[in-house]
């Protein structure tokens, strides 16, 4: 059989977003999960850097059949061969991997990856990412390999009681965003320039940052939850910034930057604030780091899905370090 991977038509993708809207569309009807897509399809980020591909059999304009699609999405990325140097570039973030039910089993997926690996490999990206619900093997292999992520969740109630005293906080706002996107970004730039050995770093951008909002905002109108008030908490020199997921109950955090104890609790509380507020059950954390954990007494464990996969295509990064493998990169 002739495979090949091309750009999606609008057509295509549009077949196979009915089709996976009965695996990935829990608590949404086929409209709602379409007008979703067509918001998201909309936003900054996806505009600038969404593609969608097709794994087709046959000839090239004739008769095609349609196999399986995915999306891909371009951001800015940081990374170094640990020598000091920091370089800029582009990464690509995987998602929607589809094969409708009837072809699975026939390792059309695994060349739908190798195929726009190629694709994105030529149009000059440092790495591809994906956060997988499958495990591992299917992606490592296709050349991704995984990387350790973590989760913490906690109910909305009650506030943590301890020693440390919290700090007073102020919410976020959407203009608020462009100056976080720049302290993150330098943040990572001087963590890779410490580095001794190779590492990757996607940027957490304020056009990324705001398609989370938009699903969530879209989310909590559909399913009848308050719209967020803001998309996120700043506590001295600390913040977090978050998304609404009310088709799993929970707020999730999409950065996190702490400074101190006192900041770390006062953030998770104004999480579990906002939370309680939008009738949500929980907050959920990813990759939380120590003195965080420390601090409120939360213990991440290892997560059993949105597992971190990392291939990249630059000479050297085999085998390097993803660091800040956070919620906002998942799409």
């Amino acid at each position: 059989m002739d495979l090949h991977v091309r750009p999606s038509s609008g057509a295509e993708f549009l077949a196979h977003t009915r089709l996976h809207h009965a695996i990935w569309g829990a608590r949404l009807s086929l409209g709602q999960y379409l007008a979703r897509e067509e918001i998201l399809q909309a936003t900054e980020f996806s505009r600038a850097g969404r593609r969608a591909w097709s794994l087709v059999s046959g000839e090239e304009g004739g008769g095609e059949a349609l196999l399986a699609s995915c999306e891909s999405f371009e951001g800015p990325c940081l990374w170094t061969l640990g020598d000091g140097r920091v370089e800029e570039g582009l990464s690509h973030a995987i998602a929607s991997v589809f094969v409708p039910d009837a072809l699975r089993g026939k390792g059309l997926a695994s060349s739908l990856m190798s195929g726009v690996q190629e694709r994105l490999r030529a149009l000059g990206a440092v790495a591809s990412t994906l956060y997988s619900d499958v495990g591992a093997g299917l992606y490592e292999r296709a050349g991704w390999r995984s990387h350790l992520g973590t989760v913490a969740s906690l109910p909305v109630a009650p506030a943590i009681a301890g020693a440390v005293t919290p700090t007073p906080a102020e919410p976020l706002f959407d203009a608020d965003l462009a100056a976080i996107e720049t302290e993150l970004c330098a943040r990572r730039h001087d963590a890779l320039g410490r580095a001794t050995t190779p590492a990757f770093a996607e940027l957490p951008t304020a056009a990324r940052l705001r398609w989370h909002h938009a699903r969530a905002t879209f989310l909590c109108a559909t399913l009848g939850h308050p719209a967020p008030r803001y998309l996120g908490a700043r506590a001295g020199q600390s913040h977090c910034t978050w998304m609404h997921d009310p088709k799993s109950d929970a707020l999730r955090t999409l950065t996190w930057q702490v400074e101190g104890p006192g900041e770390a609790v006062t953030l998770l509380d104004e999480c579990r604030t906002e939370a309680a507020r939008s009738g949500l059950e929980r907050v959920v954390l990813w990759d939380l780091d120590p003195l965080s954990a420390q601090a409120t007494g939360l213990e991440p464990t290892p997560r059993t899905d949105s597992l971190p996969m990392l291939h990249p295509f630059t000479p050297g990064l085999q085998g390097a370090q993803w660091l800040g493998a956070n919620r906002f990169g998942w799409v």
